[in-house]
């Protein structure tokens, strides 16, 4: 892991004495205040109590949401010592298509957003707040099925990201690899393509083909970090159906990763997984090998899944012996539990992975709660922790973030949304940074069927 410096490349400096940009800031802040306010009290108004009717949705359905907002941000580069104030306004265009026949379903999404600078004590331009398009389909196949996924997004990484823009669909966080390097400036284009294929589904013995492509280029860059990166995975998977509750899987992976300015790497793995269904859910187990430079990495975990009428609970244990011989804790828990009128759901992951200065322990913590206030007004909190720890330099980085989110549906077209954040991380041999932000915005959705 490359140790970061103190002020991160490629970020612009303040001009002096430019304190007019947090007056402007602060006044900003008022508005959003009163804005607020008035939504509070008109929002009631305007929605009615009643739950909107639901009915089947057309199919084909194509939908457009169209956003406005404003954000306002204490320290957004995190940088230690560091208090300015920054007011950006963004607008945000997203689409959706979704399409399913019987054996098929279709889905392709897109959005893009534009942010400009009101307040800032950096002289910054408009910027891209990220376009991304997403394909996901699936079939069934004879005796099988067809799985592809694919993303392709654009983004700029002149500042750090928050930890919400890395949470996967089950509620956990999906730490990025280049958590602990990603600094300086520049536009970045990722690329990522996935299938899966089943066979022999209804039989004892199965087949499994899977394949991925990643892919992260980098335009104007300013710093020695960003690189581009390419990989390549495969995977061939048999399933035996021991009896009517016992499964066992073997799966052999493959994988190629080329990166700018070192050698492309090969390395291959086996996984022996197996599961044992219950009345109340699964008992699971995997032991996997990695072939890596240094000799050969071993992972040995258990899990248990638990279904309960108010919620399902989930959790693995296990240790990750290093080609060097290390060793290191690994294990998951997830729970997600129904309240009265919300949702509470705890993701905690630590896993043990590569990294070119050898070898990473990684740790993700996310905890939610969703509670419905009104038939149209939701408020949620939201706490989310990752680390990255190298084992041979040990050097880590730390980071948390902390959100409150009310969400108001003025009509059924028409939301509204208040988001504020406290964030906070940590490098070693660094002093702390934090920052907090406030954002206020007015979406509106027009769905048409097909």
């Amino acid at each position: 892991m490359t140790k970061p410096a103190a002020v991160r490349p490629g970020r612009r400096p303040r001009a002096p004495g430019a304190r007019a940009p947090h007056l402007r800031g602060l006044l900003v802040l008022g508005c959003l205040a009163g804005a607020v306010t008035l939504a509070a009290f008109a929002g009631p108004a305007i929605a009615q109590d009643e739950a909107p009717v639901t009915a089947e949705p057309p199919n084909p359905l194509l939908s457009f949401t169209l956003s406005q907002g404003l954000r306002i941000d204490q320290n957004r580069d995190l940088e230690p010592g560091e208090d300015d104030l920054e007011a950006r306004l963004s607008t945000g265009l997203s689409f959706a298509l979704s399409t399913r026949t019987r054996i098929s379903e279709l889905s392709l999404a897109g959005r893009s957003g534009l942010s400009l600078p009101l307040a800032s004590d950096e002289d910054e331009g408009p910027g891209l707040d990220g376009a991304q398009v997403d394909l996901n389909y699936s079939r069934a196949v004879p005796t099988g099925s067809l799985v592809v996924s694919g993303t392709v997004r654009r983004d700029e990484v002149g500042f750090l990201r928050d930890l919400g823009d890395f949470v996967g669909e089950d509620g956990g966080l999906d730490l990025p690899e280049d958590l602990a390097d990603l600094q300086g400036e520049a536009t970045r284009t990722a690329f990522s393509l996935a299938s899966t294929l089943t066979l022999r589904d209804q039989a004892r013995f199965g087949i499994i083909l899977s394949t991925g492509i990643n892919s992260f280029s980098y335009d104007d860059v300013s710093s020695d970090d960003l690189v581009d990166s390419r990989s390549l995975d495969l995977g061939l998977g048999l399933r035996f159906d021991l009896s009517e509750v016992a499964t066992l899987r073997p799966t052999l992976r493959a994988s190629r990763v080329d990166e700018a300015g070192s050698d492309p790497r090969t390395r291959l793995g086996l996984d022996l997984s197996g599961s044992l269904e219950r009345p109340d859910g699964s008992i699971t187990a995997l032991l996997a090998f990695d072939e890596v430079e240094d000799g050969t990495r071993t992972r040995l975990s258990f899990g248990r899944d638990i279904e309960r009428p108010l919620g399902t609970y989930a959790g693995s244990f296990g240790l990750t012996r290093a080609a060097s011989g290390n060793l290191s804790l690994n294990g998951s828990l997830s729970i997600s539990r129904a309240l009265p009128r919300g949702v509470l759901s705890l993701s905690l992951d630590q896993t043990a992975g590569l990294d070119d200065d050898g070898e990473e322990v990684a740790t993700s913590l996310s905890a939610r709660l969703s509670r419905e206030l009104t038939p149209r007004t939701s408020l949620g909190f939201e706490t989310l922790y990752g680390s990255v720890r190298n084992l041979e330099t040990d050097e880590s980085v730390q980071s948390a973030e902390i959100g409150i989110t009310l969400n108001q549906s003025i009509t059924p077209a028409w939301s509204l949304v208040l988001d504020l954040r406290h964030r906070r991380r940590e490098e070693t041999a660094e002093p702390a940074a934090q920052g907090n932000s406030v954002s206020l915005s007015l979406s509106r959705t027009f769905e048409r069927g097909l």
